[in-house]
């Protein structure tokens, strides 16, 4: 009879042990979804490898960080309910006019390097560009 729960007792544990690492991982992948991505550089990429994508949407940028290769063109969708501006974080490689709420924001990256970026409007949304 004690050795039935003894049994219980550790079954029991590993059930329990097995659970909270279950809902460790699925907060893991909630506070860091990039984890989700295997790779970053297909980040925002759409089926032409030259062009890609980025969502504005709950005043964040999504993906945050997007590589490309040298002559890509990424477009960013404003899906927010406001106005929202790409804007070099240093120089003046991005800068774009107020991106209404339903509209787009182009441009071509014809020149390696690592472009930080943000909103002139809301200073809390930030991106960067990777341009291989």
């Amino acid at each position: 009879m004690k050795q039935n729960k003894n049994k219980t007792k550790i079954i029991l544990g590993v059930i329990v042990a097995l659970l909270v690492m279950g809902i460790a991982v699925y907060f893991f992948m909630q506070k860091y979804p990039s984890a989700n991505n295997s790779n970053l550089s297909t980040l925002g990429n759409t089926s032409n490898p030259l062009e890609y994508s980025i969502e504005i949407n709950g005043y964040a940028f999504s993906p945050k960080t997007t590589s490309v290769s040298v002559g890509s063109t990424v477009t960013w969708t404003n899906n927010d309910p406001v106005a929202h501006t790409i804007t070099s974080d240093s120089g003046t490689e991005l800068s774009s006019p107020l991106i209404a709420p339903g509209t787009t924001y182009s441009h071509k990256f014809d020149t390696k390097g690592i472009f930080d970026y943000h909103c002139s409007i809301h200073s809390i949304m930030k991106g960067e560009i990777v341009v291989n």
